[in-house]
């Protein structure tokens, strides 16, 4: 094969998958690309693409995603090494002109009239297309179309951890080879995700009610995960994989050692190497490290947790550590390289807390720091990442103690997985230590001395000053109450 990105061309696994996939090993069961944070998962789909099309040209390729910035990317990435006539990325009406990439617009369907609209193509221009793009419900037009059976030599599915059943049933249908008297796919299906990661969300609670009554708590189990778990052919023999039907990805190019340390040992059996260049190593040496060799920071703070109108948790005294660890960031040097706000990712649970810390950034000017929801932040990495926990209650459910969906292992793993060169936690440690993976990340940092306890914090006389502003009337002596201890 020659490969047309020599990355992957020194990755043993990618290079499995993709050979695989060409080979069709697996159909017409699924084949699936598990994909742990930062190990190439995209990367893979593209090669598989590219190669599908640069082997026979006569073949014709569904890509699907859960979200349109999934399809964006791809969309992007296969424009670099694939002319933009034969791709298609179809939007649903509502999507806007101004809204699109300049190099997506070309293979988009959108009229070349002004204003632009997006229209249907026909069935056979659509035919005629090498490659279409698109999310999973949007796919539902080429289903109804009844393309010749067959049409569709490989069903991309990316994002597959995080899609409904139900949504990826639908390009499926595509898959079949449309006799009555059959259920096996023609196509060979691909799915790419990670179980590990954020699945499926159902904002209906009406729908949820339902669903849990049907289903047991299926509803928000992604058929990844359901394969992976409950399917025979997808599960580890004598500690591998079957190649035929599962590869995963275990070179990490995204973050430092010490980042990946934790979640490759809770959820990934220490499989993942860390196969990052340079720069996940410059923030060490950086002065405001209390371990110089170790890029991780665990800012303990004991806020007040309060709730919005709107019923969203937000914590002052964390949003005023967050804007201190900014502030240090901005223009530091890291092995002389310059640290901007496009580098710095704050992510936060819950969405009143990041409302307020973007509300306080515009204020200071620092508009293009990206603060987002754990949600948000899926797929996404900053070389530094600040992440703030809110929670300074304690949860009692049938005389056990807990932390509400903070302690939901998924949304752990997303959160501390999205650094690069530094990861700093700021949150209070007696709390969110019931959770049993934020302990382990606790005593990691503790471990390597990069526990920061509020009492030789450097920003304390200011977050006292902040509270005693804010809860004069509450708390009769805050510097006795906001000292920390360790969590037992």
């Amino acid at each position: 094969i020659d490969w047309i990105d020599t990355n992957v061309s020194k990755n043993e696994e990618q290079m499995q998958a993709v050979i695989n996939i060409l080979h069709k090993t697996a159909c017409p069961a699924p084949y699936i690309i598990f994909g742990p944070p930062g190990t190439g998962k995209t990367a893979t789909l593209v090669e598989a693409i590219c190669q599908i099309v640069k082997q026979d040209p006569t073949k014709h390729i569904l890509v699907c995603t859960s979200s349109n910035a999934a399809a964006d990317e791809i969309t992007s990435r296969l424009l670099r090494h694939l002319p933009a006539q034969i791709m298609y990325r179809m939007y649903a009406s509502s999507k806007r002109w101004e809204d699109v990439k300049q190099e997506i617009r070309k293979c988009a369907n959108f009229t070349n009239s002004v204003p632009h609209t997006i229209v249907s193509l026909p069935k056979t221009i659509l035919m005629l297309k090498k490659i279409i793009i698109s999310t999973l419900i949007t796919s539902i037009r080429l289903a109804v179309i009844n393309f010749e059976k067959n049409h569709f030599s490989h069903i991309f599915i990316d994002e597959a951890g995080q899609a409904k059943e139900p949504e990826i049933l639908i390009p499926l249908t595509l898959a079949k080879n449309n006799e009555d008297s059959s259920i096996y796919f023609q196509a060979q299906v691909v799915l790419a995700g990670d179980h590990h990661q954020l699945g499926p969300v159902i904002h209906s609670k009406i729908v949820q009610n339902i669903l849990g009554k049907f289903l047991h708590g299926m509803a928000c189990i992604s058929m990844l995960e359901r394969l992976m778990n409950d399917c025979e052919l997808y599960m580890k023999k004598d500690g591998k994989y079957n190649p035929n039907y599962v590869t995963k990805l275990i070179k990490n190019y995204r973050s430092h050692e010490c980042i990946l340390h934790v979640p490759n040992n809770q959820f990934y059996n220490n499989e993942l190497v860390c196969w990052g260049q340079t720069d996940t190593r410059i923030a060490l040496g950086w002065k405001k490290l209390p371990n110089k060799k170790f890029p991780m920071i665990f800012q303990e703070v004991l806020g007040i947790e309060e709730r919005s109108s709107k019923n969203s948790v937000f914590n002052a005294a964390e949003v005023h550590a967050v804007l201190g660890y900014v502030h240090m960031l901005m223009n530091a040097k890291f092995e002389n390289y310059t640290i901007s706000e496009k580098d710095i990712g704050i992510v936060t649970p819950f969405k009143k807390q990041q409302l307020d810390i973007m509300h306080r950034l515009a204020a200071r000017g620092w508009k293009n720091v990206t603060v987002g929801t754990v949600e948000t932040f899926q797929g996404q990495e900053r070389t530094v990442m600040i992440l703030t926990t809110v929670r300074s209650k304690i949860f009692t459910h049938n005389g056990e103690e807990h932390i509400g969906f903070l302690s939901n292992p998924k949304r752990f793993n997303v959160a501390v997985t999205r650094a690069k060169a530094l990861l700093i936690i700021v949150g209070n440690p007696e709390v969110i230590c019931k959770g049993e993976h934020w302990m382990a990340l606790w005593k990691y940092c503790e471990k390597h001395n990069a526990c920061v306890q509020f009492d030789r914090c450097p920003l304390r006389s200011q977050i006292i000053a902040k509270f005693k502003k804010l809860y004069k009337n509450q708390v009769k002596d805050i510097s006795t109450a906001t000292v920390i201890t360790k969590p037992m």
